[in-house]
């Protein structure tokens, strides 16, 4: 059976939950079913003429930005999208999937508003914790939530907020959803799953891993070419943008540049310099695969993240990990390829990257069956077909 499915997410390619979204848009279409992606804006909160057919916008082109100053102090969105191409576009799909709505281009009650009025199933894969928290996205170790976000205490957080409406938005934020027939939550993993469950039901909610290319993102020793001062393993860091320092360790950067670390750092806006940092800024994804295969450690800082797809494509190139124990890197089952920056002094880090030990580790022969393990495990194909049977499960409800 064919289905009509509508992505709606408030980006396209731009953050790991439009790229997962992208993916899963993507091989639904190569699956011969009818997809129609529709994003909330682009840069500067501006339509893309470029982005493929099929890859719409249901906006009015002031929203976003009025959005972004709607949520900045009252902590919402107040300005709708195009209501009745919304309209049409829920009621002509077989099935709706919801990613990240909470940033600007979209009102949360306005889409379920339209869901409910056409009567269509839901699907809702939750890459932060904004669908059980009355404004946050990233709570930090917050669970003010549990106690109904009573009086937030962080009113800085993402996304932050001048007044705080917290809790009178979680209750209808909550109503709404739940007031979906026919509703799923996905989760991609066991932590935040939990906490979905905690809130909205213990059946709403399943976990389906996020997937990357593996065609792309795989170990390939061709090309391996000496980035490096000689026998001293390099560190790769990769972020969006340096200037936004909500998942970035400013601290702990400029320690390791200061112990003469070899750390190649790719985003936008980096600060960091040194004789023995290199800068790439923005890079394709083709270019940072090719990078992951010549860089032997991934250093990864962020302690807010659901599943990051970055640790995902680094240890499908094979690369071990540098990181916290966060809750997310915890729920992936990887410690084995983790060197924990808890259990590690700056200058203990040091002797080990000039050890026997690690100079096994990043081996091509190692570096080669971790991309291995690793690459089947985050495989997109069983991705797609674990999100395709939750879509024929309500449908047929």
């Amino acid at each position: 059976m064919q289905l009509k499915v509508l992505t709606i997410c408030d980006r396209y390619n731009w953050g790991g939950a439009s790229k997962v979204a992208k993916t899963i848009h993507e091989q639904l279409i190569e699956r011969g079913h009818e997809c129609l992606y529709l994003y909330g804006y682009d840069k500067k909160g501006l339509p893309n003429k470029k982005f493929p057919k099929g890859v719409i916008t249901a906006g009015y082109l002031p929203s976003p930005p009025l959005n972004f100053l709607s949520y900045n102090l009252v902590g919402k969105n107040l300005f709708p999208g195009n209501h009745r191409k919304l309209s049409n576009l829920i009621k002509n799909a077989d099935i709706v999937h919801i990613h990240n709505v909470h940033d600007y281009g979209f009102r949360y009650n306005q889409l379920v508003e339209l869901i409910n009025q056409h009567d269509k199933p839901v699907v809702i894969t939750c890459h932060d914790s904004w669908y059980i928290s009355g404004r946050c996205s990233l709570p930090k170790e917050c669970t003010i939530w549990r106690q109904g976000c009573n009086k937030c205490p962080h009113m800085d957080y993402y996304h932050r907020s001048v007044f705080d409406f917290a809790k009178r938005e979680r209750v209808r934020k909550l109503a709404a959803f739940k007031s979906i027939r026919r509703l799923k939550f996905v989760s991609p993993s066991r932590w935040l799953a939990a906490y979905v469950r905690e809130v909205y039901g213990e059946d709403i909610c399943t976990i389906i891993s996020n997937s990357v290319d593996t065609s792309l993102f795989r170990f390939d020793p061709d090309k391996q070419e000496d980035l490096d001062v000689p026998n001293f393993p390099s560190l790769l860091l990769v972020a969006n943008d340096f200037a936004d320092k909500m998942k970035i360790d400013v601290q702990l950067i400029n320690l390791l540049i200061n112990k003469g670390f070899r750390l190649h750092i790719v985003g936008a806006h980096s600060p960091y310099t040194g004789k023995n940092v290199v800068n790439h800024g923005t890079l394709s994804g083709t270019e940072i695969s090719i990078l992951m295969s010549r860089c032997h450690i991934h250093l990864f800082m962020s302690k807010l993240d659901n599943q990051p797809l970055v640790v995902i494509e680094s240890l499908c190139s094979g690369m071990m990990q540098l990181t916290f124990r966060s809750a997310a890197i915890m729920s992936m089952d990887i410690d084995a390829d983790c060197i924990f920056l808890e259990d590690v002094t700056a200058n203990e880090l040091l002797e080990y990257l000039h050890s026997k030990v690690l100079q096994l580790e990043i081996s091509s022969g190692a570096r080669l069956a971790r991309s291995q393990k690793y690459r089947a495990r985050f495989n997109k194909d069983r991705m797609i077909e674990s999100y395709i049977a939750e879509y024929y499960k309500l449908i047929n409800l």
